[in-house]
């Protein structure tokens, strides 16, 4: 009896930070007025697109923009939280194709969903410094989100 109670304790103090790195899965932070700041890059073997990404946070959808580091608009995207869908609006000529359009909308809808399911295509880290880094394996992109310091 003493054996088969070492056991489940020791399996348990082994399973226990599995289980709650699983549970604490990153996320993108917002302030309490539902607004949230990134520095995004989106890397991909041929190019890349560096700017910033600006998020608010409403009941039930999320509305963001990005904006190269030029100030030209990249795209627009609304998250309904509901239906799990994303829509991209105001899409700049250069990233204006339906192949790009549907991978960027995937990748959203994954990184934004409360319910996450495991892939393996599609993975999702955080660092003690807030940066997310969302990799699509299959397409060889990586989405890198730094939170932007807050002005006082």
């Amino acid at each position: 009896m003493k054996r088969c109670l070492l056991w489940i304790s020791l399996l348990t103090v082994a399973v226990m930070p599995l289980c709650a790195q699983h549970l604490s899965s990153p996320r993108l932070r917002f302030d309490e007025a539902g607004r949230a700041r990134y520095n995004l890059v989106i890397s991909t073997p041929k190019a890349s697109l560096t700017g910033i990404c600006l998020l608010r946070s409403t009941n039930d959808s999320i509305v963001g923009s990005v904006v190269n580091e030029f100030g030209i608009k990249a795209f627009d995207f609304i998250f309904t939280a509901r239906r799990q869908q994303v829509k991209l609006r105001n899409v700049a000529f250069f990233l204006d194709k339906w192949y790009i359009r549907r991978v960027v909308r995937s990748d959203l809808r994954y990184l934004l969903s409360a319910r996450r399911k495991a892939s393996s295509r599609k993975s999702l880290s955080g660092s003690a410094d807030s940066t997310l880094v969302l990799t699509n394996k299959r397409h060889r992109m990586e989405y890198t989100f730094t939170p932007l310091r807050q002005l006082k």
